[in-house]
């Protein structure tokens, strides 16, 4: 019965050999006739050179590092036989005796993985491997392969092998952002690339295959270096006996520090760098304040731990910005090394009552003034009804204390008595880029905004200027903050930009470790800066703001 067996998986082999080769026969042609022939330019199979950022704090010291992790290209001269061997054995057995696509190494490698019962061969060759790093997306369709095929069998016309390997080597992604095998062994191990050990090189041939799952997986990375080894001694390049004292390598990761990681991540994005022959580290010098960014982290984890668990929440965000719109500091989650989604800059979320800001500040453009008369009373605009909190209505008042009491009606108000245009156009100068409709629940901010784009705009109410761009260096090109716009009819006097920020940031004051409404006040105890604060508060109950002042910290939970 066990020859039988046998017997029937030989035949079933032969016969998926005979097909795929027989398949690959009939795709060639195929391929050279039906894939579009576009003129690629050999400069596009150039190795990465787009350079690692060195980001460094305002007093100069360097705190994370952004970018690729690039070297200079490698040359077949200076790489160790058994690193060739290793990634030959593994990734294309046949590399010398196909022509960027290989039938057979497919067949052997489907074989191979059925009788492992997992993946342990690949069926790309390593010139549709470069192929694919260098020209194409990573879409899955039958039209990429098509395209990925025909450009291996053409790289395979216009280069040599051996020029083929050494661009493959400069290209390749090891992970951690390491491209190319010079970059990737003084990143894993701290040696070059002539001094790599078998051990060493096994590693890096297994990270080939999936890198960043197997940087996070080490027990898997060690499995796949084992099948490195193993894949040497099949093809002769290592004895059996050699193969018993080795054992693969793990490297000692050099995790890096995580303060900051939200503020690097925006900063670098912020960044373009074109394509160069420079592969030195290029510094980038910001306005980062890791005092600051200590005192902002223990902040977010503080408020977070004493409300969290209360309002169904489990992050918070937070911007820390001069008026000029110096960033120095930022929170985008409570911990970046699980989530680089970045809450301060991506996320969008309703301001609610933080969003009256632009209300007045465009009532004051129309030509009213702090001592102009508005009245608190209820509001029905078709089917909207605001109210205030407390269900409570105060009456005549001035619009100082209204502003200071926000008071939702009073609000709504004013910007249907502008019919809500200015309010928004209020919005866009300072800063405010999200999709904004001139609806009733405008002037109590139903609509998303960032975290980020809502500082700037605290930081031009500090400055009595706009807009305020976040950046690492100030901006000086802004206009007065309260300026009226050109036809703007001045109904009880104009407003002068002293008066007009002094009215803006009164609603906010609030004296040093107890900001109303402001959880994050307390900071000012610890922190070289005033505090000025505002609670926001949106439909959601897991949504608040605390604009903490421009000068210091606007936060969203």
């Amino acid at each position: 019965m066990r020859r039988a067996g046998r017997r029937g998986t030989a035949a079933v082999s032969v016969l998926l050999t005979g097909f795929l080769v027989t398949s690959g026969l009939i795709a060639v042609p195929y391929l050279l006739l039906t894939a579009p022939v576009e003129d690629y330019s050999l400069t596009a199979l150039e190795p990465a050179s787009q350079r690692t950022l060195v980001l460094h704090t305002n007093d100069g010291k360097p705190f994370a590092r952004r970018g690729g992790c690039v070297a200079e290209p490698v040359s077949l001269d200076e790489v160790p036989q058994h690193f060739i061997d290793a990634l030959l054995s593994m990734e294309d057995r046949r590399f010398y005796y196909h022509l960027g696509i290989d039938p057979i190494g497919l067949a052997r490698a489907a074989m191979e993985n059925r009788a492992a019962g997992r993946i342990v061969q690949g069926g790309s060759t390593i010139t549709q491997q470069l192929a694919k790093y260098s020209l194409l997306s990573s879409d899955r369709t039958m039209e990429r392969k098509r395209k990925e095929a025909w450009l291996a069998l053409s790289l395979e016309l216009r280069l040599s092998k051996d020029e083929i390997l050494e661009r493959y080597l400069s290209s390749a992604y090891f992970g951690q952002g390491c491209y190319g095998l010079r970059a990737a062994a003084k990143q894993y191990f701290g040696t070059t690339v002539p001094d790599l050990t078998i051990p060493q090189s096994a590693y890096l041939v297994a990270l080939l295959k999936s890198p960043t799952a197997l940087n996070r997986d080490p027990e898997a990375a060690r499995q796949r270096g084992s099948d490195v080894l193993d894949a040497m001694v099949d093809t002769r390049k290592l004895s059996p006996e050699a193969r018993k004292d080795l054992a693969p390598v793990l490297p000692e990761i050099k995790t890096e520090n995580s303060a900051g990681g939200y503020y690097a991540d925006w900063v670098s994005r912020t960044i373009e760098l074109p394509r160069t022959g420079d592969y030195s580290p290029l510094p980038v010098y910001t306005a980062f304040d890791p005092a600051l960014q200590r005192l902002a982290d223990e902040a977010v984890e503080k408020v977070l731990a004493k409300e969290g668990k209360a309002r169904n929440v489990s992050q918070a965000a937070m911007v820390v910005m001069r008026p000029d719109g110096r960033v120095l500091a930022m929170v985008g989650g409570t911990d970046h090394d699980q989530s680089q989604f970045n809450r301060a800059v991506q996320a969008q979320r309703q301001p609610g009552s933080s969003f009256k800001l632009f209300v007045y500040l465009a009532a004051l453009r129309a030509g009213l003034t702090p001592n102009s008369t508005v009245v608190d009373q209820p509001v029905r605009i078709g089917s909207y009804e605001p109210k205030n909190f407390g269900h409570r209505y105060r009456g005549a008042m001035p619009m100082s204390r209204a502003f200071a009491s926000s008071l939702n009606t009073v609000s709504v108000q004013l910007s249907e008595a502008m019919r809500r245009k200015p309010v928004i156009r209020a919005a866009r100068d300072l800063g405010i880029s999200t999709p904004l409709e001139a609806r009733p629940s405008l002037a109590l901010g139903s609509f998303e905004v960032t975290l980020l784009e809502m500082t700037s705009a605290f930081a031009a109410v500090d400055a009595g200027a706009y807009p305020v761009k976040p950046g690492r260096s100030p901006d000086s090109r802004r206009r007065m903050l309260t300026a009226p716009r050109r036809g703007a009819q001045a109904a009880g006097g104009s407003t002068s930009k002293k008066n007009s920020r002094r009215f803006c940031a009164g609603r906010w004051r609030a004296a040093p470790g107890g900001g109303r409404g402001c959880p994050f006040a307390p900071m000012a105890r610890r922190a070289p800066a005033r505090i000025i604060a505002t609670p926001g508060s949106s439909a959601s109950p897991a949504i608040s703001w605390s604009a903490c002042g421009s000068a210091m910290t606007t936060s969203s939970r």
